[in-house]
């Protein structure tokens, strides 16, 4: 494919499509800074007020907000996080554009990572730089491919062994298994993981490293798939700040490149609100979230028979992860191509089989079971937000 089409396919916002030479080699951060200055000395935003005191019921409703479209609601979340962490605000942010913008606006994942200096926010004030961002998410068109190319290291059952196989080779020959196109997804993914640097974090809070960076490499994966200079400077400026999706947007934009079609569907999602706060933001991934799921399996007696037939040993985790499924992760101008969707189903049957689901028909019964119940689960999560606010 022509470098044209991945103009076309990569310039989703007015911002980017202004750029007249975004694939030049050496001119571009400063072609991004000087576009970035130029929209922010326009840009203004209507003051919102924060609408939950608890930082990670805030963070989860940013990101639902973002994905969903919905500028007012991500605003509410925005001026949470600003009133609680701004600095952790500005760190999350450069995940979450990695993670549900991604390979639809690679242009805008790199503005995020530049427009996070001390001296931008000097210059524009820390609040107005923070807000453009959040609305350019908003209204970006969005993809969370490389997000679902990256959970195969978590997800896939074999993951682990391709772990133990790529730690046990020698990092300079991980090169040429992430470029390998005949190796399965995983281990591929396995290998670019363990050049761009990862660790755990234990119980104790305490994070193990399990590979140190090495960015020379992952600079000569970048060269050898001829990256356009914006997705090589994302990739390589966003190492260990977007949780290791920057090395999945190669993947991602290696699908891209092959295939046959692209789209962007503008179909609207219509969410639920309370008091500023997606209501979607109360889930798994959260301390409230799990709280209400829990809560919500206990009071549903739809679900309790549901676990009578199908005994499972932990009906929380299993809701929770269905539920992030079908209302958690659905994106707002979903940008999808040949092979994007395919990913996304192998994940989610990875993820709710590893919840515990055994067959189709069990996984078919639970989802129709919680959309059955979503009126409670939503009067549970609403009177949850009542105690948060106090």
């Amino acid at each position: 494919m022509s470098k044209e089409f991945c103009k076309q396919a990569f310039l989703e916002t007015n911002l980017i499509a202004a750029s007249q030479d975004l694939f030049g080699e050496h001119i571009l951060e400063k072609h991004i800074e000087s576009l970035l200055n130029t929209e922010l000395s326009h840009y203004s935003f209507a003051n919102t007020e924060p609408a939950v005191y608890d930082k990670w019921v805030a963070v989860s409703s940013l990101h639902k907000s973002i994905r969903r479209g919905e500028v007012k609601t991500a605003f509410h979340a925005t001026s949470t996080l600003l009133s609680l962490d701004p600095a952790y605000l500005i760190k999350r942010l450069q995940i979450i554009v990695f993670e549900d913008i991604g390979i639809a606006n690679p242009s805008l994942c790199l503005l995020t990572l530049l427009a996070s200096s001390k001296r931008l926010h000097n210059a524009y004030g820390r609040d107005k730089v923070i807000h453009y961002l959040v609305e350019q998410m908003v209204k970006s068109a969005k993809s969370r491919n490389a997000t679902d190319i990256y959970c195969f290291t978590l997800s896939d059952p074999d993951a682990a062994n391709y772990l133990h196989c790529c730690l046990n080779t020698p990092v300079e020959r991980l090169v040429t298994v992430a470029l390998d196109t005949s190796l399965y997804i995983t281990h591929r993914m396995t290998a670019l993981k363990v050049i761009s640097g990862f660790s755990e974090r234990h119980s104790n809070g305490y994070h193990r490293t399990i590979s140190k960076a090495r960015l020379d490499l992952l600079g000569q994966i970048c060269d050898a798939m001829s990256l356009p200079d914006v997705l090589n400077q994302a990739v390589l400026l966003g190492n260990a700040k977007t949780a290791g999706l920057n090395a999945a947007m190669l993947l991602a934009f290696e699908m891209l490149m092959e295939a046959t079609n692209t789209q962007v569907k503008d179909e609207i999602l219509h969410s639920n609100e309370y008091q500023g706060i997606n209501l979607a933001s109360l889930d798994i991934y959260c301390r409230s979230g799990r709280q209400v799921i829990s809560d919500f399996v206990a009071a549903s007696k739809l679900l309790q028979q549901f676990f009578i037939e199908y005994p499972n040993k932990n009906s929380t985790k299993l809701v929770g992860t269905v539920l992030f499924i079908i209302e958690g992760s659905l994106l707002n101008r979903e940008f999808i191509f040949t092979g994007s969707q395919s990913i996304k189903e192998q994940i989610e049957l990875m993820e709710m089989q590893g919840a515990g689901l055994k067959t189709k028909e069990e996984t078919i019964k639970l989802i129709d079971l919680i959309n059955k119940e979503m009126s409670l689960l939503q009067q549970i999560r609403a009177a949850h937000i009542d105690v948060i606010r106090g």
